[in-house]
């Protein structure tokens, strides 16, 4: 599907669904391989349905969420194993994205091949001191180490936890029953609480470090992706504006 159809279709969605918004789904611009990037909150029931709306309505070739790739098999199999349904079983949103393609997936986040080609780049460009480069490091070996217990834990190796026991799970207070505009003005509210408290503080350097090598890693991975085809892409809607950013300034 080339730009145009994904435009139409994206704004088809928009009119009938408030929790499908300019403000949380980005369309970029790219002939007969656009990317379509979808802002989540984790575990929020606007986003597992936006993902899946999205997805749905632009049936792309790929679809790429923020997970490494050493983990994806294991939502997948958990995911289909779930009889609760991938709106509220394991992986929230992700699951849910990851059950509603029909095409090809995969995970965009570190740890992954290419990891260290970002972190480099970053190097380059912000120069962080010794201190934060090594706790940055030291936080990408924990990730490293979680998607790795993760990935034993699926594959049902003894003496690990249980999938589930590694899922961070968010609970929110909203009825299952509420209307769609209910759930998306909750889902604002929360974005608009959260992007207030961290403009209230200045995140340590070495996180504001990762997320920027996470951020690099996952624009490197999609502008990778879309020389095959459309891609739809789910990630944190704290990671919407600078991946888009990057993206439309990689062209």
């Amino acid at each position: 599907m080339g730009s145009q159809q994904v435009a139409d279709q994206l704004s088809t969605v928009m009119e009938k669904d408030p929790r499908v918004s300019e403000s949380n789904v980005r369309h970029i611009d790219g002939g007969s391989s656009p990317v379509v990037l979808v802002g989540v909150v984790h575990d929020h029931p606007a986003s597992v349905h936006r993902a899946v709306a999205v997805v749905d309505a632009v049936a792309p070739e790929t679809v790429a969420v923020e997970l490494p790739d050493l983990l994806l098999p294991v939502i997948e199999d958990a995911t289909a194993e779930d009889s609760t349904g991938a709106e509220e079983g394991l992986g929230g949103e992700m699951a849910a994205a990851i059950a509603a393609t029909d095409g090809s997936l995969t995970g965009i986040d570190v740890p992954g091949r290419g990891t260290g080609r970002s972190l480099f780049a970053e190097l380059r460009n912000e120069r962080p001191s010794v201190t934060t480069v090594l706790r940055a490091v030291g936080d990408v070996s924990r990730i490293t180490a979680h998607a790795l217990v993760g990935r034993l834990a699926g594959l049902g190796v003894p003496g690990t936890p249980a999938v589930e026991d590694l899922e961070q799970r968010h609970e929110y207070d909203l009825p299952a029953d509420v209307t769609p505009r209910t759930q998306a003005e909750h889902e604002q509210a929360h974005v608009r609480r959260s992007t207030t408290l961290l403009r209230s503080f200045d995140p340590p350097a070495a996180t504001a470090f990762l997320d920027a090598v996470r951020e690099r890693y996952m624009v490197r991975r999609l502008q990778s992706l879309r020389q095959d085809g459309s891609v739809v892409a789910v990630v944190g809607h704290g990671h919407l504006d600078d991946i888009e950013a990057m993206l439309q300034k990689a062209g």
